[in-house]
């Protein structure tokens, strides 16, 4: 008797395959085609440099931090990693750029949230802030994702396609005409379940950042009710550069905000702002 096929498994192993190349491709030949590697030796020669100069010549050694920065994020390209995040936050923190570092630090941490070393630093950086303000609350995406970042998001794309081909290759088997035992379903079920889940992980994790509105003050500016400088303050004083918020509105030049205590908004001159990657 002819073996009819399972749909489910199927359909399964279609929707899986499709959900894996999609992210795959993209993910995958970042990691392989877009650290820059001269950049990157720039960066670090930089930043060493501004090391050796701090004691004697902060001018000079403030320049090379912003310049080892710009190397980071020349080296980073579109998608850029927790590492070099991290790395060009250290050189944007002793460079003096407090608001641009905890950008990065978050930007880092959202790639890695358990590094304890991207924690202490952001920690560090907030402490910087002249007048600090409450940090926004995580979204709960973001507490989620502390579940499952213990592995990164390509060893969860690996192994979600390793667990994918390994279900083909059960299926396959299971269709073979000359095998004399059948395992059942249970096997492929697992995989496939499996398999569908790390790439929902990985999936989560690109919407998380493609999806973000976090924000951060880049210099001291007044928050005001309108998007126009004839508007009111809403505050008696500049925010201070560091100024973690959250964007809610966009128009020509201006960016509707709100602070982390939820119920403070206004509007800030768009370069004011640094966004969150």
């Amino acid at each position: 008797m002819k073996r009819r096929s399972n749909p489910f498994l199927l359909l399964s192993l279609a929707g899986v395959l499709v959900l894996a190349l999609q992210l795959a491709l993209p993910l995958l030949a970042s990691g392989r085609t877009r650290t820059d590697a001269d950049a990157l030796g720039a960066a670090e020669a930089a930043y060493d440099l501004g090391v050796e100069l701090s004691a004697r010549d902060d001018d000079g050694a403030q320049a090379r931090f912003l310049e080892s920065a710009d190397e980071f994020a020349r080296a980073a390209g579109d998608e850029p990693s927790a590492a070099l995040l991290y790395n060009r936050a250290n050189a944007l923190l002793r460079a003096g750029r407090v608001g641009e570092a905890i950008a990065e630090y978050r930007a880092a941490q959202a790639r890695a949230p358990l590094d304890r070393r991207i924690a202490g630093n952001l920690a560090e950086a907030r402490r910087k802030v002249t007048r600090p303000i409450a940090v926004p609350e995580p979204r709960a995406l973001d507490r989620a994702a502390d579940a499952w970042s213990f592995l990164g998001e390509r060893t969860r794309l690996v192994l979600a396609v390793v667990l994918l081909w390994t279900a083909v290759a059960l299926l396959m088997l299971r269709r073979a005409p000359m095998r004399a035992a059948a395992a059942g379903n249970a096997p492929i079920r697992a995989s496939l379940a499996l398999a569908a889940l790390l790439a929902a992980t990985v999936a989560a994790d690109i919407a998380r950042r493609t999806a973000r509105d976090d924000a951060v003050v880049r210099e001291p500016s007044m928050l005001r009710k309108g998007n126009g400088e004839g508007f009111e303050p809403v505050l008696g004083e500049e925010l201070p550069e560091g100024t973690e918020c959250r964007v809610l509105e966009s128009r020509p030049g201006w960016l509707e905000i709100e602070l982390g205590d939820g119920s403070t908004r206004g509007w800030l001159r768009e370069g004011d702002l640094v966004r969150v990657r």
